[in-house]
């Protein structure tokens, strides 16, 4: 604002925003805010300049980012949907930025699409707040994360605001330079048009049908795998619980359900439509065999269906030869036994802890492999919807969440036991994140 209106260092008073203004910001922190900017007799723009503030993303990303995109349609709407630069601002001291930090910009970056496909950040100006005369060093972290072509500017706001003196009036030349520099970039810059939509393009047919394929194998093995984790979870609570009497006798029986996965295979000339998004069956007695006709399937509206939770497009869907089912059966086990057969696979004899400590690590094991399915069908589903490079792609956490709903829905045999192993699934992702990290 100083520099626009033509501020000097000289002059005995700064501008800003009026306490009434100031005290009305956090109200409006989530909102995507219009600063309009006229030509003004001394200042240093010979143009209007309108400045969009936008907010961080807090919250649930999916539905903050789509607030900020219907918001910057309707403010860019009598551009043209266009804009002359991104801009954004960060401490020239800082070493790196969070995932979270450069998650936001890729997602600015994605609502205005280059030419340059690998470099969300063409055109882009960074502000290194706090600054001196040399390099910043987030500029390093930048070049390493994505983001190339981008023009850097050092300022130090604080300058306009300080008395002049031997030591502010070097950092008021500095934001004065920087701002010239800028404004004079916008005159040459080619301008960023806003991305109308963020719907996905979904793959050609061969490429969808082979994806939905690839989803609908993946999940009686992930099954298969859950069965295993719930039981082996199931084995050790149970030795714990016991361990006086275990250790006392040698042995100890115990009656647990037993649940196994069942294939039901249809019959002749019926079809069942299964969502790949939901992992649900959303008619169970389809008259259309195609897949390519599931548009016309009557649990579908408009080419949505009317089952999913979230109405997932027709083409998510998929007729199946078959369906699967979770079946139970009361059986009786003992320590001694299942402990005698393991140590019989193994090769060698097993103390009471040491047996324990094997099932742990085959817990581990069965959540490492869970997590790596997951996040297979996470990719799948991704491209299965065209999505794979927004920022409306759906995580590792989306997909558990709509596997819970499922399990939710159809309240199999088991569900509640799975539903709490999925719990600990995003628990042990996080980990395993936190760890790369």
């Amino acid at each position: 604002m100083n520099f626009i209106f033509g501020v000097s260092s000289k002059d005995d008073f700064r501008l800003g925003f009026s306490p009434d203004i100031t005290k009305k910001i956090d109200k409006y922190k989530n909102w995507t805010t219009v600063y309009q900017f006229f030509e003004y007799e001394g200042g240093r723009l010979d143009v209007p300049l309108t400045l969009i503030d936008i907010p961080r993303m807090h919250g649930t990303k999916k539905e903050q980012f789509m607030i900020i995109h219907e918001q910057l349609k309707h403010i860019l709407s009598p551009y043209e949907h266009r804009l002359d630069c991104i801009c954004f601002v960060a401490p020239a001291n800082s070493i790196s930025l969070s995932p979270e930090e450069i998650d936001f910009l890729q997602s600015i970056m994605y609502l205005f699409p280059t030419d340059q496909s690998s470099d969300l950040s063409t055109g882009m100006s960074c502000f290194f707040t706090f600054a001196d005369a040399g390099r910043a060093c987030l500029e390093k972290c930048l070049n390493s994360s994505n983001f190339k072509e981008f023009k850097t500017y050092l300022v130090n706001w604080s300058a306009f605001f300080q008395e002049i003196n031997e030591f502010s009036d070097p950092l008021w030349n500095l934001n004065i330079k920087s701002l010239d520099n800028f404004f004079n970039h916008l005159k040459t810059s080619q301008p960023k048009t806003l991305r109308l939509t963020l719907e996905g393009e979904p793959p050609a047919a061969e490429k969808r049908e082979s994806l939905k394929s690839d989803i609908w194998k993946l999940q009686p093995e992930l099954n298969e795998d859950l069965i295993q984790l719930v039981e082996t979870k199931t084995s050790i609570e149970t030795f714990m619980d016991h361990q006086n009497k275990i250790m006392s006798e040698g042995d100890f029986s115990f009656t647990i359900e037993e649940i196994k996965q069942t294939i039901q295979p249809l019959q002749p000339g019926k079809h069942v439509t299964n969502c790949m998004k939901c992992f649900f069956t959303c008619h169970e007695n389809c008259g259309i065999p195609d897949d390519d006709g599931k548009k016309n399937c009557s649990s579908m509206r408009d080419g949505y269906c009317m089952v999913c939770t979230d109405h997932c497009i027709w083409s998510d869907h998929k007729n199946t030869p078959c369906t699967y089912h979770y079946t139970s059966d009361r059986v009786t086990k003992s320590y001694k036994e299942m402990k005698t057969k393991y140590e019989e696979e193994k090769g060698k004899t097993l103390e009471f802890d040491e047996y324990l400590e094997h099932l742990d690590t085959e817990i581990e094991g069965l959540l490492e492999r869970i997590r790596k399915k997951i996040e297979r069908l996470t990719v799948y589903k991704n491209e299965l919807q065209g999505i794979e490079k927004s920022p409306l792609a759906g995580s590792f956490n989306d997909t558990i969440d709509d596997m819970i709903n499922a399990e939710r829905r159809k309240k199999e045999k088991g569900y509640e036991k799975r539903i709490k192993m999925f719990h600990e699934l995003k628990r042990h992702s996080k980990l395993i994140r936190i760890e790369r990290q």
